[in-house]
């Protein structure tokens, strides 16, 4: 039985599968995340968001076009490669699933997908249909392994009042760099007129990240780290440059923040600790001679010199005061008052209870009507009452 696999794009896999069933099973393994609630009916493509919606509501139109068909949904944990290779181990592969491109050759290479050319082409898809980069993505050796359903690209936010304030906007637009020394000297004059980073997506917790950069930086240069899916060379020129950019930048970050939290590092200071700093440059130095990255050589410069890591000090602080400042924040919320919302659903609320009943054995207290009271009477009242009578609850 052939199969249909989805750059990212879907897949069809080379295996077999059989089932009970008058119709013919279809297993469609995906990642997106499940959203049944809320597009588990939803059968046109155009009225979903997002790519669990988006998804969802393609194969509700696929299955409602093919009666015939019984479509078998496997949602997996992003992006799913372990479960597909245990599947293919233990032959119990899906018939299509959800692929990166990057993961398409590797796959391809050990004959694990099937070609699409000839069943595309049977209802009318043509490769000179897809973006550019679509068809790259699912092409291998000139064969089409995939339809490209996603094609993104990492998304750069320029916050334009910084820039404005470091002198780097020109007409009405942000002034970025073209190249290297550019991309530094920017990062200089920006931290210099802001006091703040210039880039930090090397620095956030995006794991996949700098390898993005990496790849990206390649391909800004004209050149490719992969020449075919069994050789790959990341020790050119290219690469290098793409490389000590980025140790760069870590480095960059990380003396930014250690001068932010020891004044002993900052040259601007009067704690400044010239001796102390020339001594963790020589043993960071060092390290680097062995072959250890910049940001990796500081950290454990100072952990020699200073007999502890000074950033997770600085971080476990800074989340304590994080969270510190989210429970006051909690707190002041509680003790704001009602908003008027909030008293209007409380009285609609109230009106729709049923009245209390009275009770004979509780003793009503007596209500007083302050504009039946002669001024004397009125003087006559307790605090307490009049507390009352005026609304101060506490």
């Amino acid at each position: 039985m052939r199969r249909w696999l989805f750059p990212v794009a879907l897949a069809l896999l080379a295996a077999g599968c059989g089932h009970k069933d008058d119709r013919t099973r279809l297993v469609v393994q995906r990642f997106f995340g499940a959203c049944q609630a809320e597009y588990g009916h939803v059968a046109d493509p155009g009225k979903a968001e997002g790519e669990c919606g988006i998804i969802t509501a393609m194969i509700n139109q696929f299955e409602a076009a093919n009666p015939g068909l019984r479509v078998v949904e496997n949602t997996v944990f992003w992006p799913g490669y372990d479960q597909l290779t245990a599947q293919l181990a233990a032959n119990g592969a899906p018939d299509l699933v959800t692929m990166h491109s990057s993961a398409i050759p590797d796959y391809e290479a050990r004959g694990l997908l099937e070609p699409l050319d000839d069943l595309l082409a049977a209802v009318g898809i043509h490769p000179d249909q897809f973006t550019e980069a679509a068809r790259a993505g699912v092409t291998v050796d000139g064969r089409i392994m995939g339809l490209p359903i996603d094609v993104w690209a990492p998304l750069w936010h320029v916050n334009m009042n910084l820039f404005r304030q470091a002198g780097l906007v020109q007409d009405g637009k942000p002034v970025l760099p073209t190249s290297t020394a550019e991309f530094h000297a920017h990062a200089a004059q920006f931290r210099e007129r802001t006091g703040k980073p210039y880039f930090i997506q090397v620095t956030s917790k995006d794991f996949a990240g700098p390898m993005r950069l990496f790849y990206a930086w390649m391909m800004q240069q004209g050149v490719l780290p992969f020449r075919d899916a069994h050789h790959a060379n990341f020790d050119s020129p290219e690469a290098r440059r793409a490389l000590e950019t980025q140790q760069t930048l870590a480095y960059n970050a990380l003396v930014a923040e250690l001068e932010a939290i020891d004044p002993r590092f900052d040259e601007e200071s009067e704690e400044y600790d010239e001796s102390l700093v020339e001594r963790v440059d020589d043993l960071t130095q060092g390290f680097e001679a062995r072959g250890m990255p910049p940001a990796d050589a500081l950290r454990k410069a100072l952990r020699y010199i200073l007999g502890k890591d000074p950033f997770k000090e600085s971080r476990r602080l800074a989340r304590d005061l994080r969270r510190r400042a989210e429970e006051e924040e909690e707190a002041r919320k509680k003790r704001l008052p009602p908003r008027k919302t909030d008293v209007k659903r409380n009285l609609d609320a109230k009106r729709k209870q049923p009245p209390d009943e009275p009770d004979a054995r509780k003793e009503q207290p007596s209500r007083i009507d302050p504009r039946r009271l002669s001024d004397e009477d009125f003087d006559k009242l307790p605090k307490s009452k009049l507390r009352e009578l005026r609304g101060d609850f506490f």
